[in-house]
């Protein structure tokens, strides 16, 4: 493993598209070859955290066969900073296919061109600024008996202890894929974007696009609280499982799905809204079809989506496969 400190200026972008971080004063660089350098990757981190690193951390996956390892990059349980605000921002860019950590706090988080998959530990994400997740894949993962529920994917925001006011963060999900995921016994969320208990924050915007979820079965796939608002477009959502729903918000602001594609059992397994949350709306744009209703709309799906579900475990799609998907679907 290889450590390069380089010095870079500081990245200013759109305040909705949190595509790289905004606060980076220096990067560092590792390389990823094997599951033995995830070992000692956790252990920079680490080191990294206690030193007050204020800057990124570039890890690059190098293509091979990785082994199942327990990692994570979170500071050390008996660190003296460990409750000090995050100044790491984490990248994580392929193309290559490695055990997921098992958890990651951070400034920031981005994901790139990452296959993650076989994984059956619930994952948790904790940021105090933005994710992203592009051209990446989280497939034929399944939840644990012993998770009481807890969403597969926690990706949580994270403000100031005991603050009055909110942390707002960001998300975006982009042109990437969730396949043949599932719970165990217990029902849960996929992913469940929330906040820290006692460090409170809000998702100021949750931006989907392009993306495709199928064949995925969970309790629910998409699971919203405190978010003011979320915008999904483009996407497939390709329901095999006849129970649960895509889509479940709490205390939150309005969902919007656009030029997407939903098919389902019947439209009591699209969407719920809980508490403080509206109805979820769906544009002219997006097309639901049902089992139930339509027929020859979903025999057409299932044979648009065969070569998606078909796609062997720790493979990236091919860069047409969405655009094929998506001229299927119209």
């Amino acid at each position: 493993m290889r450590t390069l400190p380089l010095l870079v200026l500081a990245a200013c972008g759109p305040a909705a598209t949190p595509d790289a971080p905004v606060t980076a004063k220096e990067t560092h660089v590792i390389e990823v070859k094997t599951s033995d350098d995830l070992v000692a990757l956790r252990g920079e981190y680490m080191r990294l955290w206690d030193e007050g690193f204020d800057g990124v951390l570039e890890i690059h996956f190098a293509p091979g066969d990785y082994q199942p390892a327990g990692w994570s990059l979170e500071p050390a349980p008996d660190s003296p900073r460990r409750d000090a605000r995050p100044t790491i921002d984490v990248v994580m860019r392929g193309p290559a296919a490695p055990p997921p950590p098992e958890a990651i706090r951070a400034r920031s988080v981005r994901i790139e061109e990452l296959v993650l998959t076989r994984q059956n530990l619930p994952w948790r994400i904790v940021v105090s600024e933005a994710f992203t997740m592009v051209r990446a894949v989280l497939a034929d993962c399944r939840g644990r008996e012993i998770d009481d529920g807890v969403p597969f994917l926690a990706i949580l925001g994270s403000g100031e202890a005991g603050a009055e006011t909110p942390q707002a963060v960001k998300a975006r999900i982009q042109k990437s894929w969730f396949l043949r995921n599932q719970q165990a016994v217990e029902a849960s969320a996929m992913i469940g974007f929330g906040s820290m208990e006692q460090e409170p924050a809000y998702w100021d915007s949750i931006l989907i696009d392009d993306s495709a979820f199928l064949g995925d079965s969970f309790a629910t796939e998409l699971e919203f609280e405190f978010a003011r608002a979320v915008r999904i477009s483009n996407s497939v959502f390709y329901k095999t499982w006849p129970d649960g729903v895509l889509i479940q918000s709490t205390s939150s602001g309005e969902i919007t799905l656009e030029g997407s594609t939903v098919v389902v059992e019947d439209a009591a397994h699209v969407a719920r809204n809980g508490a403080e949350s509206p109805p979820v709306a769906f544009a002219s744009t997006t097309r639901v079809w049902t089992r139930a209703r339509d027929r020859q709309d979903v025999e057409r799906a299932d044979v648009a989506v065969k070569d998606a579900l078909a796609l062997a475990a720790g493979q990236m799609p091919p860069e047409d496969l969405k655009r094929r998907l998506d001229a299927a679907l119209r």
